[in-house]
């Protein structure tokens, strides 16, 4: 046998008793395992769950038929995004109303409320329509009343002996002439019921004095008014057969006033093409009457 040295053999012993204390320690950790090895599992199974809950990865929610986990942060974008274009829709229903209703900001303003201030609006619409329609009319009236005026005139001018006419405008009767005076109390008594729009009166009044005097410096006038009274009575045909017969009178300065009357009255009657001739007939034969701009204007606009 080998013969070992003191120093070998101490080595040997030293590893010996390392082996058997590395022996003992992995016997008792061993059995130290085996013990807690249930406890353990346990743990394991525990932290695993814990950590599926916190990713929400347990089998309960990953198994569940109603619940997709992967879809659900997309449907939260898709509701708000649809709950945003809702809102946007609301809005643009919105914005036309108030676009249609312009009206609002104005009535606010003038401190009335917005349905007060249609109505005001349409009144104001329709007087302007009225106003419109009535302009015609007034330039009729203006007219008249320009050759009543006129006619005043010529009246005071005759009555005072400094008429630039000649005396007789027909051929006149010596009696017609002498007995001027009683024509002229019961021409200015027709004339006042004409103004008085008393005008069947006026017309009885003024034929009478043409039956009793035809002849009269005035008859020619007496002519005249008893178309206007017509005229006024709104029996245009009648007025413009009574206009017509002022033509009969020679040398009288009615007739631009006759002529212009008829196209009135033919205007009156709802005749236009029958007015528009007269008012040609005017332009045409009385180009320096006071009248021709309201004789121009009807021609041009029928």
């Amino acid at each position: 046998m080998f013969k070992l040295s003191r120093s070998a053999w101490m080595v040997l012993i030293a590893i010996l008793i390392i082996l058997v204390g590395l022996f003992l320690v992995c016997a008792q950790r061993q059995a130290t395992d085996a013990a807690n090895g249930e406890d353990l599992a346990v743990d394991d199974d525990q932290f695993k769950q814990e950590l599926l809950q916190l990713l929400d990865l347990t089998e309960d929610s990953t198994q569940s038929p109603d619940v997709d986990v992967t879809a659900q942060p997309e449907d939260d974008v898709l509701a708000l995004l649809e709950t945003e274009n809702q809102s946007t829709q609301k809005a643009s229903q919105k914005r036309p109303a108030q676009l249609d209703t312009p009206s609002q900001t104005t009535s606010d303003n003038l401190g009335i409320s917005a349905e007060m201030f249609n109505k005001l609006k349409g009144d104001v619409d329709r007087l302007e329509r009225d106003l419109e329609a009535r302009s015609a009319a007034v330039d009729s009236l203006r007219a008249i009343l320009n050759k009543r005026n006129s006619r005043l005139q010529e009246l005071e001018a005759r009555v005072a002996g400094i008429s630039s006419k000649p005396s007789a405008i027909r051929p006149r009767r010596t009696q017609g002439q002498t007995g001027s005076s009683a024509v002229k109390s019961g021409y200015e008594k027709a004339r006042e019921l004409f103004e008085s729009y008393r005008y069947r009166d006026a017309i009885n009044a003024f034929t009478r004095l043409l039956e009793q005097n035809p002849d009269d410096v005035l008859a020619d006038n007496c002519q005249y008014w008893i178309g206007e009274s017509y005229f006024g009575l709104k029996e245009y045909q009648q007025a413009i057969m009574e206009f017509q017969k002022v033509f009969a009178y020679s040398m009288t300065d009615k007739y631009d006033d006759a002529q212009l009357m008829i196209g009135l009255s033919y205007v009156r009657s709802g005749q236009k093409e029958k007015a528009q001739k007269e008012f040609e007939t005017f332009l045409n034969t009385y180009a320096g009457s006071e009248y021709v701009g309201v004789a121009r204007r009807y021609y041009r606009e029928i």
